[in-house]
């Protein structure tokens, strides 16, 4: 399970898992909606796996976002000659 700032953002089912095998998986994205989040990712929340130590299914970070976030411009140009693709990249904008 992930929170966001203690509300409920994704839920993901595992299977049991032997003694030290592991689970890796990708959730989100998510929508920050200020300047700092609270994520906190749990596996086993409510405790229904017997484990030697319970107290270490959960681990919580507070995520920063740089204000203002960036906007990102668009290539400037793209063509397409033969097989050989040219990009001018475009340039990272402060908003606001």
């Amino acid at each position: 399970m992930i929170t966001i700032d203690g509300v409920n953002v994704a839920t993901e089912a595992v299977t049991a898992l032997s003694r030290g095998e592991s689970h890796t998986a990708t959730l989100g994205p998510f929508t920050m909606t200020g300047d700092s989040e609270m994520i906190e990712v749990c596996a086993d929340r409510d405790d229904v796996v017997s484990e030697s130590n319970e107290a270490n299914n959960c681990k919580e970070n507070r995520f920063e976002c740089p204000t203002p976030v960036p906007v990102l411009a668009p290539p400037r140009l793209v063509a397409l000659i033969g097989l050989l693709m040219v990009v001018a990249v475009g340039r990272v904008k402060k908003a606001g």
